[in-house]
C-alpha cells in the first residue's frame, strides 16, 4: 500500500489526537501560557519538534532499504560506465550520491568534448535535423559559442575532481571550427589536461580543425594511446606527419584512421621507438609499409588496412618487408572493396604471412562474416597470429583456400575454425599432411536456419584419423538439421573411430533429435556429448 493512498486507522487517529489534546492541556497549565500570542508558539513548537521526530524515523526507515546496504565502492562501479555528462547528474541527485561521487577521482578520471558547430554553407537555423553539407545532417543539437564555453567549464570540473589520476579525453569535432578564438581556447584546456593524460581519442570532420588545436600543443608526456578515428573527408592527401601527436615519449599504442581514409607516411614523421600497436591505413605503395616498419622498431602488433588493394607487379618487394616484421606477432593485413579481384594478387599477401615464420602447430581459423568480408587467420603455438581479411572475398572461397594450404605446407594444424558455408571449400582442398594430424574442428554456423551446403559432395571430404573433438558453434541461437550433423560427422570419421565429444553451442536441432542421439552412441564416447 503507497504512502499517498494510507489511511490512519481510527483507533491510532483517536490516541493521537488524545495525545496532543494532553501535551497542549499539560504545557498551558504547567507553564503558564495564558495569552494567545504564547499558546500559537507553544503549539508552533509542539508541530516544529514533531514533524523532526517523524524526519529522524523516515530517515531510518531510508537507511534500512536494500539500496542503501549497497557500498560507496559498488555505486562507483556503476557509475564509472555512464557517459560523463550522467555523472554530473548523479553528483546532483542527493546528498549521499553527491558524496559519494565526490570521494571517487575515478569518476572524473575521463570525458568526452563534442564540439558540433555548423557547417560554412548551413543557413537554416534549426537546431536539428540540418542536411546542408558534405558530411551530411548534424548529428545533434548544435553548439554556439556560449555552450561551448560551458563545456569547457564542465571539462576543467573534470579535472579538478579526478585528483592526481590519469586522465582520457575523446573529442569529437563534427565540422570546421567556426572563428580563430574556438580553437586556441580548447587548446588552452587540452594543455591543462596534456601532464596526465594517457588516452586521447579523437574525431575530426576537418583536418584543419585537427591541426589548429593540435598546433598549439605540442607536448604529451603521459600519452600511451593515441587513436583518431576519422579526418577530413574533402581531404585527399592525408599526410601522417599532420595527423600525429607531437612530443609523446611513452607513447604505446596508435591508431590512425585505421577503418577508413588511406594515410600516406611522408618522411616528416618521428621515429616511435616505444610503440607496440599501430592500427593504420595506408595506399598500396610498398614504400609506405617499408617506411612505417623502419619508424616503429618495437612493434608487437600491427593492423594494416589496404584501402586501394593491393600492389601489382610487387611481390618480391615482399620478403625483405616481412623479414623486419618477424617480432611482430600480431599480424593483420585488410583489403577493402577495391582490391584487384586477382587471385595471384591475393596470394602474394598471403605468401607475406607465410614468410613471417610461424612453428609447426598452428590453429587455423577461415571465417566469412555476413555475406562479404573473408577472414583468414593462422596462430601458432606460441600465440604468434597471422591474418588476412579481404572484403567480398566469399566469392573466391575455394581458390583462396587452395592458396591457405600450399601455404601451410607440412605445418600441424591442431584445430581448424570454419564458417559452415565454407565447409566443402576448405576441408575439400586439405592435403593428406592436414588430414592426418588434425584433432579438433569447430564449424561456426550463421544465426538462422542453416541449409546443407553439402548435398552429394559429402563423400568428397577429407577423412581425419586423429580427429577427437567436433564442436558445432553459434553466436547466437543457429538452427540445424540432424541429419545434416551426421552427414558432417561420418564422412570426417574414419570407420571404428569414436570423437571423445561432439558439441552443439546455441544451436536447436530440427527433425529428430532421436537421429543425433543415435549419432552419439555410434560415434561418441557416452559422456562427451553436450548441447547447450
Amino acid at each position: 500500500m503507497t504512502s499517498a493512498r494510507f489511511r490512519l486507522p481510527d483507533d491510532l487517529a483517536h490516541r493521537l489526537e488524545q495525545h496532543l489534546d494532553e501535551i497542549f492541556r499539560l504545557g498551558v497549565q504547567q507553564h503558564d501560557f495564558a495569552s494567545r500570542d504564547e499558546q500559537e508558539a507553544f503549539l508552533s513548537a509542539i508541530y516544529l519538534h514533531s514533524g523532526n521526530k517523524l524526519a529522524d524515523i523516515a530517515h531510518g526507515l531510508n537507511n534500512r532499504r536494500p539500496y542503501r546496504r549497497i557500498p560507496s565502492e559498488l555505486w562507483c562501479m556503476i557509475w564509472s560506465h555512464l557517459p560523463c555528462f550522467d555523472v554530473l547528474h548523479v553528483a546532483r541527485t542527493c546528498h549521499s550520491w553527491r558524496r559519494i561521487a565526490l570521494s571517487s577521482n575515478r569518476l572524473w578520471a575521463a570525458f568526452e568534448l563534442n564540439i558540433n558547430f555548423p557547417t560554412p554553407d548551413c543557413d537554416c537555423g534549426r537546431l536539428l535535423d540540418c542536411r546542408v553539407g558534405f558530411n551530411g545532417p548534424h548529428k545533434g543539437p548544435l553548439d554556439d559559442r556560449a555552450s561551448l564555453i560551458r563545456k569547457l567549464g564542465y571539462m576543467a570540473l573534470f579535472h579538478d575532481r579526478s585528483g592526481t589520476l590519469p586522465l582520457e579525453l575523446y573529442i569529437t569535432v563534427e565540422y570546421e571550427l567556426p572563428d580563430s578564438m574556438v580553437a586556441p581556447e580548447v587548446a588552452d584546456m587540452l594543455r591543462r589536461w596534456a601532464p596526465r593524460l594517457t588516452l586521447l581519442r579523437c574525431n575530426f570532420g576537418s583536418e584543419d580543425a585537427l591541426e589548429s588545436i593540435f598546433d598549439e600543443v605540442r607536448h604529451f608526456p603521459a600519452l600511451h594511446t593515441y587513436r583518431l578515428d576519422w579526418c577530413d573527408y574533402n581531404a585527399s592527401n592525408l599526410e601522417a606527419s599532420d595527423l600525429l601527436p607531437r612530443n609523446a615519449p611513452h607513447l604505446r599504442t596508435l591508431h590512425i584512421c585505421s577503418d577508413s581514409d588511406a594515410v600516406f607516411w611522408d618522411p616528416m614523421c618521428d621515429s616511435f621507438p616505444h610503440v607496440t600497436t599501430l592500427a593504420i591505413s595506408i595506399p598500396n605503395a610498398m614504400d609506405d609499409l617499408e617506411n612505417i616498419i623502419g619508424d616503429f622498431p618495437g612493434l608487437t602488433k600491427m593492423f594494416l588496412n589496404f584501402a586501394h588493394g593491393p600492389d601489382n607487379d610487387q611481390s618480391a618487394r615482399y620478403e625483405p618487408a616481412a623479414a623486419r616484421l618477424q617480432r611482430v606477432s600480431d599480424l593483420t593485413f585488410r583489403y577493402e572493396e577495391y582490391w584487384e579481384r586477382s587471385i595471384l594478387d591475393i596470394a602474394i599477401h598471403l605468401n607475406a604471412v607465410h614468410t613471417l615464420s610461424l612453428d609447426n602447430a598452428v590453429d587455423l581459423s577461415f571465417i566469412l562474416m555476413g555475406e562479404r568480408k573473408l577472414t583468414v587467420a593462422a596462430t601458432d603455438t606460441s600465440g604468434r597470429t597471422r591474418r588476412v581479411s579481404i572484403s567480398h572475398g566469399a566469392e573466391f572461397a575455394p581458390e583462396i583456400a587452395i592458396g591457405v594450404w600450399n601455404i601451410l605446407g607440412d605445418r600441424t594444424v591442431s584445430t581448424a575454425t570454419v564458417s559452415w558455408s565454407l565447409v566443402h571449400q576448405l576441408l575439400g582442398a586439405a592435403p593428406v599432411a592436414w588430414t592426418s594430424n588434425t584433432e579438433r574442428i569447430v564449424f561456426q554456423l550463421p544465426s538462422s536456419l542453416t541449409p546443407c551446403l553439402l548435398d552429394g559432395e559429402a563423400a568428397t571430404l577429407p577423412t581425419l584419423a586423429k580427429l577427437a573433438f567436433l564442436s558445432f558453434d553459434a553466436k547466437e541461437d543457429a538452427i540445424i538439421v540432424a541429419s545434416d550433423v551426421s552427414t558432417v560427422v561420418r564422412a570426417l570419421l574414419p570407420p571404428g573411430r569414436r570423437l571423445r565429444k561432439l558439441k552443439l553451442n546455441r544451436v536447436r536441432v530440427l527433425n529428430g533429435a532421436s537421429v543425433l542421439h543415435a549419432l552419439a552412441e555410434k560415434v561418441v564416447f557416452s559422456r562427451d556429448f553436450a548441447a547447450s
